[in-house]
């Protein structure tokens, strides 16, 4: 009985947090963690539980993906979790890891809209499941400063983000992604890669290019809905 009630807490913990960092700014979700740290272990727990609910992992495929660099490449990982990439890839690769607080050794605390890195300095960035928060634009336009000249953007996000707010149809989905890419577009970022085919997310890689006319998106968060798991 004790663990089924625990189990219940943890639950309805996790919704509420993942509530929390999808409708709130990033500076309130360092605040949240910082305040209270413990939270950021019963988030990704509960995270890490529903995603082995999926057929596929994304984050396996990006590993898979970026397997295929040469070696030494160097990779920023954002809202990295537990920093599967950095502990399946280093020390071949150089895999710079960022999230709200350090759940391994492998783990620099960092809000994703302004990392401890210099200007050009990533050949690719990674954001798996982790555009989250009302200013969640912020984090790719942090990733475009930090990646070199025709760097590589890698972001997977679940297809429901994508619906507008009446659902998710099919329809919604496609013109929530057609608008995600212009957003991206706009700020230096061309789409070289895009598979929708997984059940739960999809999959984009864009490539950092110069901004000839110097045209900054005016990137907005209802270009991604938030993922709100549904109270019991």
């Amino acid at each position: 009985m004790q663990a089924k009630f625990r189990a219940k807490l943890e639950s309805g913990q996790f919704r509420w947090l993942n509530e929390q960092l999808y409708t709130k700014s990033s500076e309130d979700a360092v605040k949240l963690f910082a305040d209270t740290p413990k939270l950021f272990d019963v988030y990704h727990k509960g995270f890490e539980l529903q995603v082995e609910k999926w057929p596929l992992n994304p984050v396996n495929v990006i590993i898979k993906r970026l397997k295929k660099l040469p070696e030494k490449s160097s990779i920023g990982d954002f809202g990295c979790g537990n920093a599967l990439i950095a502990r399946t890839l280093s020390p071949k690769w150089i895999v710079h890891s960022f999230d709200l607080a350090e759940t391994n050794e492998f783990v620099t605390v960092a809000n994703s809209a302004s990392v401890p890195l210099q200007d050009q300095v990533l050949d690719v960035a990674v954001f798996c499941l982790s555009l989250m928060g009302i200013d969640f634009h912020r984090f790719i336009e942090e990733a475009r400063r930090v990646l070199k000249p025709n760097g590589l953007l890698i972001v997977a996000e679940v297809k429901s983000r994508f619906g507008n707010e009446a659902g998710s149809s099919e329809e919604s989905m496609l013109g929530g992604i057609k608008e995600f890419k212009r957003s991206l577009g706009n700020i230096g970022f061309k789409l070289e890669q895009e598979d929708t085919s997984n059940t739960m997310f999809v999959m984009f890689q864009f490539r950092k290019i110069e901004l000839t006319d110097k045209k900054q998106s005016n990137q907005q968060s209802a270009v991604l809905k938030a993922c709100i798991y549904k109270r019991r």
